[in-house]
């Protein structure tokens, strides 16, 4: 049978899932991963979500094709409202960050420790940072997504109960490690896009707060990038 190739962002989400999970893919589009975690014996049970009928039927389509309908359940649902709340991980890829965060807050049933959500946001992720750390959540793990014209970050969260208030830095950095290629690059990137950012308010004739704070910003960055590697 043959297995399917996911892009990069698909195949970094599957790495963060736990051997034996029973997943919900929040907006699984095609199905591929569901039925990727399937095939490759990572998931116990996959419900195969998404809000629109047209994307839910080719999905159907694919589980059926490749006789995995005992495996993957597909449901028609606006993010976790009809979720089984059996599941123990839960995927959301290829939303913005500020959408992801509105799925998971009225499910309060995924705010307890032993469920993992992996998350990819497409836009936003240092404000999904901000409202996870705020409202309990631990980033366990972060995988950087470099493509030609795009960065991504893919992360795995389980809810902790532990409430912080990150910094623009950690918000922006995440746990994304410079002592990687990928990480130092992703990290470069954040880096060049909030000098440009800077550089466009110094024309500004005074200096204001937004201008302060992104310069703060764009120090700390610096400064992680320039940190010596520690054994």
């Amino acid at each position: 049978m043959r297995k399917f190739v996911l892009d990069q962002r698909l195949a970094a989400a599957a790495s963060l899932v736990r051997p034996g999970a029973i997943v919900a893919d929040i907006g699984c589009d095609h199905g591929m991963l569901a039925a990727h975690l399937v095939m490759e014996g990572k998931a116990k049970h996959v419900y195969a979500s998404d809000v629109n009928e047209k994307p839910l039927s080719q999905a159907k389509a694919l589980i059926q094709r490749y006789g995995l309908v005992q495996s993957v359940t597909t449901v028609l649902s606006d993010g976790l409202e009809q979720i089984s709340q059996t599941v123990d991980t839960i995927i959301m890829c290829g939303m913005g960050g500020e959408l992801i965060a509105d799925l998971i807050q009225p499910a309060k049933w995924v705010f307890q420790p032993g469920k993992r959500l992996v998350l990819q946001p497409m836009t936003f992720a240092d404000k999904l940072r901000k409202w996870l750390a705020y409202n309990g959540f631990t980033i366990q793990k972060e995988i950087p997504v470099l493509e030609p014209t795009h960065t991504y970050c893919v992360m795995a969260v389980e809810y902790t109960g532990q409430t912080l208030e990150l910094s623009d830095f950690q918000a922006v950095a995440g746990k994304i490690l410079p002592s990687t290629k990928d990480g130092q690059e992703y990290l470069q990137r954040q880096l060049k896009k909030y000098t440009r950012m800077l550089h466009g308010l110094e024309h500004a004739k005074q200096k204001n707060e937004k201008q302060e704070q992104i310069q703060q910003l764009v120090e700390a960055l610096q400064e992680y990038l320039n940190r010596p590697v520690t054994e």
